[in-house]
């Protein structure tokens, strides 16, 4: 596996701190308009922060710049179908290196924001990468 700074253990415990945030959020799992959902970030930004969503905040700012990178790509890699890609991790060098390239403060913010498909996107990345099959 291709990962060098990003350990397995990492990953799933940035999985179980994604799925005890989803778990928590009254923002997700909801159907809502764009206006709705406009609304629910405004008063989600000027409130303080949940607990579960700093602890995957944390752990991720936590992670040194090298792993947030390989964290970045391996999202990436699994956000789409396994059907509908034709990765095979050979590749995830090239999109390690444009991680590194598009990489500014927001990473973790960024990463954490996708909290609501981040295990599903985790989770395939990781199969990708070890050459299996995950949902």
């Amino acid at each position: 596996m291709p990962l060098r700074h990003l350990t397995e253990a990492n990953v799933r415990e940035i999985i179980r701190l994604a799925n005890a945030w989803n778990t928590t959020s009254p923002y997700l799992g909801g159907s809502f308009t764009m206006d709705e959902a406009a609304d629910l970030l405004v008063e989600e930004l000027r409130s303080p922060s949940p607990p579960d969503r700093i602890a995957l905040h944390d752990y991720i700012d936590g992670l040194h710049e090298e792993a947030r990178h390989e964290l970045t790509t391996l999202m990436y890699f699994g956000r789409d179908k396994p059907e509908e890609q034709e990765r095979d991790g050979s590749d995830f060098g090239l999109y390690l290196d444009e991680a590194r390239e598009i990489s500014d403060q927001y990473d973790v913010d960024h990463i954490a924001a996708k909290s609501p498909n981040l295990p599903r996107y985790l989770t395939r990345g990781l199969a990708i990468l070890k050459g299996t099959t995950a949902v």
